[in-house]
């Protein structure tokens, strides 16, 4: 069910009529469900995984890059709450690509698997995965409302143990994850 509210809802129409058809949801399944929400998802947790000992790695010290990054997840999760407010369902869709779209684009710059490879760089490493699961916590909270069993998923693999949809907006959007906190056992 997901995969078509997901496609109804970035179809939707909020100033004009709509149309839809099978090409356009195979494409935005593949290229935005698969191709950078699941992906997003799935290479940061295997990661965290392999690197991190499965748990919410420390935050060492920030640089310019992972605060850009941090403060555009915070410009995202408010643009999404403002879309919503306003039922623009459509611009909502597309915020939830920019933000796992932005989290791609901090993974593949910040190169996590070549600090992982030294001692020294480690801690960089692991700011780098903090940061990423910050992404994702903020994905989950603001893809909840077009694709929740999806987000609910993403939001147990960050290892918490309450319900998505018993939690309050602006107090996961504010939260910062616990270090230490154990994730699960990655899935697509």
């Amino acid at each position: 069910t997901d995969q078509i509210r997901y496609a109804i809802g970035s179809n939707a129409p909020e100033t004009s009529d709509s149309e839809f058809t099978w090409r356009d949801f195979q494409n935005r399944c593949n290229t935005d469900l698969v191709g950078k929400y699941g992906n997003l998802v799935n290479r940061v947790l295997v990661f965290a995984k392999n690197n991190c000992g499965g748990i919410i790695p420390k935050k060492n010290n920030l640089d310019t890059v992972d605060q850009e990054f941090l403060e555009n997840i915070r410009k995202l999760i408010d643009q999404a709450a403002e879309s919503y407010q306003t039922f623009k369902v459509r611009r909502a869709s597309q915020i939830i690509m920019e933000l796992a779209q932005l989290g791609n684009i901090y993974f593949d710059k910040k190169r996590p698997w070549l600090d992982a490879k030294e001692a020294s760089t480690k801690p960089q490493m692991e700011t780098t995965i903090a940061c990423c699961l910050e992404c994702l916590k903020a994905l989950a909270l603001i893809s909840f409302p077009i694709i929740p069993d999806s987000a609910s998923q993403v939001w147990k693999l960050l290892g918490f143990t309450n319900e998505l949809k018993d939690v309050d907006w602006n107090a996961v959007a504010a939260s910062r994850l616990e270090t230490g906190q154990a994730l699960r056992e990655p899935k697509i």
